[in-house]
């Protein structure tokens, strides 16, 4: 009976790692850190090495400090520190209506709406230019926050969207992100394209599964609809953002990244605290300009750069483990965030 219980636990161990689990997993047991499962079903678990353990949940490590994982998650809270620490950011503020929104949208002509919390591109729109898209716009961040509560209200920066992932404050990855999209052919309709499969996107399915209202508002902003049949030659974004887990593709840019990114990703970091955070950069091209700092992930997907679609692929989860017990400093794995 005992073996047949111990069996049936290891199963459901096993079916609760998920990938970033997994990535970890691998990337400790390759350097001989033991992993253990404390509470599968939250992808909670314990790496341990000699006298030192630290606890993770997927990929966040227990040296993550609430406060700063709670600021840096919320996009107000992480501006307001950005600012006051001179890290080139867009202008925004916190809008709980259409009146706020639209104001801040005739000063800067183009802005972008979103949550204050929310990870995945999830109610967010980029490239709003006029009213109509606006009022779309906050129905859809209206979907993931209640009515009068606050959303963010951002101003649009034209460029590629990045995501430069640190791990223990000196190593540094990238991937250039880009919405799924297709080229007009002059004769067929987007609906048609889309039911054809005629997209560039990382992932066809994820791309199906995004929410609907984000296609359409995307083409809205481009003056299409999915009865438009855009001209020979002609790209058509598919989402305003690019997001991976909606479709979005993605190229490597580790080897290239410019010094500038480099030294302001890693001191946003150590001002956090944070030895594993995602901080997106919109930059015309990021192996000559940091451009700015639109938001960051406390909570990074690591798996996105170890399998980009195009580019050389990483493990960030062996930096991280090289850092937790074998190269990182004592200071910098007891450093504390400069929040006050």
């Amino acid at each position: 009976m005992k073996e047949k219980m111990n069996s049936e636990v290891k199963g459901i161990k096993k079916q609760f790692i998920n990938s970033h689990s997994k990535l970890v997993k691998e990337a400790a047991e390759k350097k001989g850190v033991q992993f253990k499962a404390l509470i599968p079903s939250l992808f909670l678990y314990q790496l341990s090495f000699k006298e030192r353990s630290n606890l993770f949940c997927e990929g966040l490590a227990d040296l993550t400090p609430a406060p700063a994982y709670i600021a840096a998650d919320r996009k107000n809270l992480s501006y307001k520190f950005l600012k006051k620490w001179d890290i080139p950011i867009p202008e925004a503020i916190v809008a709980h209506n259409f009146e706020e929104s639209f104001n801040f949208l005739k000063k800067y002509k183009k802005i972008v709406i979103k949550p204050l919390n929310l990870a995945w591109g999830l109610g967010i729109t980029a490239g709003v230019s006029d009213e109509n898209v606006l009022k779309d716009a906050i129905d859809h961040v209206h979907k993931y926050v209640k009515v009068g509560g606050g959303f963010l209200a951002q101003e649009f920066l034209e460029g590629e969207d990045h995501r430069v992932l640190v791990i223990g404050y000196k190593k540094i990855f990238c991937l250039q992100r880009n919405p799924a999209s297709l080229v007009g052919d002059g004769k067929t309709k987007i609906k048609d394209l889309i039911k054809n499969k005629k997209i560039r996107t990382g992932s066809v399915e994820k791309f199906l599964e995004a929410p609907k209202d984000k296609l359409l508002i995307a083409l809205k902003t481009q003056d299409l609809d999915m009865g438009s049949i855009p001209e020979k030659g002609r790209e058509v974004k598919l989402n305003t953002t690019a997001n991976i887990h909606f479709g979005g593709f993605s190229v490597d840019k580790t080897n290239v990244v410019c010094e500038e990114a480099k030294v302001l990703a890693k001191k946003v970091a150590r001002k956090f605290a944070m030895p594993v955070l995602g901080i997106d950069f919109i930059s015309s091209d990021i192996s000559k300009t940091p451009g700015k700092i639109i938001e960051l992930n406390p909570a990074p997907d690591l798996m996105m750069h170890t399998n980009p679609d195009f580019g050389k692929s990483y493990n960030p989860a062996e930096a991280l483990i090289d850092f937790l017990f074998f190269s990182g400093e004592e200071e910098d794995l007891k450093l504390r965030p400069e929040l006050n």
